[in-house]
């Protein structure tokens, strides 16, 4: 009966070690598990802020853009209407459409050479024509 009883120790003490080495296993994939979770909630927490940044500037400019003043310049300056008491000047044609003509004048040049010329002068000519 005495050796009985040593065996039934060292399979309850190697039982005991197996647990303890599973418990420790588990412990460490939860530890890990842990870690990816807190990098990933760390990063939702930065999309979270940047997010929020992205809703409080919409918010402003939607505050802006539905202000009177934004409303007025916006008329006054892109749409071109006028205001109480404006008095608005359109510029009309010249009469004389012939005054930048005689300004600008085209030169023609009466020289035509021929396809194989223009090629010689392209490669060989350091000056060309």
């Amino acid at each position: 009966m005495k050796k009985m009883s040593g065996n039934l120790r060292y399979f309850v003490a190697f039982v005991g070690i197996g647990i303890l080495i599973l418990m420790v296993i588990s412990f460490n994939n939860r530890v890990t598990e842990l870690r990816k979770l807190e990098a990933e909630a760390e990063e939702i927490g930065a999309q979270v802020s940047e997010l929020q940044a992205t809703h409080d500037l919409l918010g402003t400019q939607i505050a802006h853009a539905t202000s009177d003043a934004a409303v007025e310049a916006w008329a006054y300056e892109e749409a071109k209407m006028i205001r109480e008491g404006d008095h608005p000047i359109a510029p009309l044609p010249s009469n004389d459409q012939n005054v930048f003509q005689d300004e600008i004048q085209f030169s023609q040049s009466s020289l035509s050479l021929e396809n194989w010329q223009v090629w010689k002068a392209l490669f060989f000519d350091s000056n060309s024509p």
